[in-house]
């Protein structure tokens, strides 16, 4: 299943209609803003990129809401029948993701002390 995942990842494969966007993440689903609106309770095949792991995942959704924003729309969608390996997958990525983005906001805080000290 890794295997699989790390080829989606670094394949040239490519998705009509393909695009990057931020978006709220969890292990049970995906909040994420869009130009177009879709349908809710619409089904949805996603393909999840996360290229700082290498991981590609294959997974489908539900459209939970679609609510107009300024500039479009914001959607969230829930993971249907996601396979256990693919949540545990998903589940650790997650977990790294934050770990990342802690680490990231320590060095950012202890930085700034010492900008404060040397000034």
């Amino acid at each position: 299943m890794e295997l699989v995942g790390r080829t989606l990842a670094e394949s040239d494969l490519v998705i009509e209609d393909a695009h990057i966007v931020k978006a709220n993440i969890s292990e049970s689903g995906i909040s994420f803003p869009s130009l177009e609106p879709l349908e809710e309770k619409g089904l949805l095949a996603l393909k999840l990129i996360f290229p700082s792991d290498a991981l590609g995942l294959l997974l489908y959704a539900e459209v939970a809401r679609c609510k107009a924003k300024d500039q479009g729309f914001e959607i969230s969608i829930n993971f249907m029948k996601m396979p256990e390996r693919c949540h545990s997958i998903l589940a650790r990525t997650l977990m790294r993701a934050q770990m990342r983005h802690r680490r990231l906001e320590t060095l950012d805080r202890e930085a700034e002390d010492l900008r404060h000290l040397s000034s």
